[in-house]
């Protein structure tokens, strides 16, 4: 009975620690996208700015 709670305990870290790193990731994914955003934010001024995209589109 002591090999199989230690078994089910090792499991139970294991798949706390997945959550914790698929979070972690999920965390780092958006505070990139947030950096991201915030660089570029100096490039448009208004809004109408952001929707013509600065008047530099070639067609």
């Amino acid at each position: 009975m002591l090999a199989m709670d230690i078994i089910l305990s090792f499991i139970n870290e294991c798949e706390n620690t997945k959550v914790e790193l698929n979070t972690l990731i999920v965390a780092v994914y958006f505070l990139f996208l947030i950096a991201i955003g915030w660089m570029f934010r100096s490039f448009t001024s208004t809004t109408s700015d952001y929707f013509r995209g600065g008047g530099n589109m070639l067609w």
